[in-house]
């Protein structure tokens, strides 16, 4: 699989295709029609241009003010005065691709907490699939509730799910809108951000293609850069 190329110029690592191995909704296996349906649906997502007007390293982020999974606030410049913030978007519990990019990301986290850094994954999924997601996939980093995708759309990696994809799901009984509240199947491209000193993102990688799973180990290298030297 060819690597893939991320918005600050930064090659990242070739990505896992894990289709037919993972649990969608944790309740049947992945098939080769969702993986199709997948991959199509990124296809579609590239044409519309969408993924190359998200931030991306030298921007600035927004304000992120959310609640997490248990209903507390979490303030993004708070955390960014203790050293850097990893920025993750997730698609929700019933995405057995995004499932495992959490499981992933969390098989990091010590060495990205160990490198000063905090994490922070948005989704758009009601608070309680929140919880459930935290506790299914044994996460130690909060998930906060982006009400409507409007965090998702400031960094613009918002996007509505082609109908095709919206049928396969739908004939697994995966509602959106029982997922996020929300019947709008307004989803968050895959993407995850470091953001540095003043609020700035150092490190962008998008995928348009849900199906692929990066390596967080790519963000150590930029978080080592911070180390001994981290100013807000």
């Amino acid at each position: 699989m060819e690597p893939v190329m991320t918005l600050d110029g930064k090659l990242a690592q070739p990505h896992q295709d894990r289709s037919g191995e993972y649990m969608i909704g944790w309740e049947c296996d992945v098939s080769t029609e969702i993986a199709d349906a997948e991959r199509r649906a990124a296809t579609d997502l590239i044409l519309s241009g969408v993924a190359r007007k998200a931030l991306r390293a030298g921007d600035r982020i927004p304000a992120i003010v959310l609640s997490d999974s248990d209903g507390w606030t979490v303030n993004a410049r708070d955390l960014l005065t203790r050293g850097p913030l990893i920025v993750a978007f997730h698609r929700g519990l019933w995405c057995p691709y995004g499932n495992l990019a959490l499981r992933t990301l969390e098989g990091a986290r010590s060495e990205i907490e160990a490198r000063g850094a905090s994490i922070v994954v948005i989704s758009q999924q009601t608070r309680t699939n929140s919880r459930r997601s935290k506790r299914l996939n044994g996460l130690g980093f909060p998930i906060l509730v982006d009400a409507d995708g409007l965090v998702a759309a400031q960094f613009g990696v918002r996007w509505n799910a082609p109908a095709h994809l919206r049928e396969v799901y739908k004939r697994l009984d995966v509602d959106l809108a029982r997922y996020n509240n929300d019947e709008s199947w307004m989803l968050p491209i895959p993407a995850l951000f470091v953001v540095g000193s003043g609020a700035v993102i150092v490190y962008a990688e998008i995928d348009p293609d849900a199906t692929r799973t990066s390596d967080p180990a790519n963000v150590f290298p930029v978080l080592d850069l911070f180390k001994g030297r981290w100013t807000t």
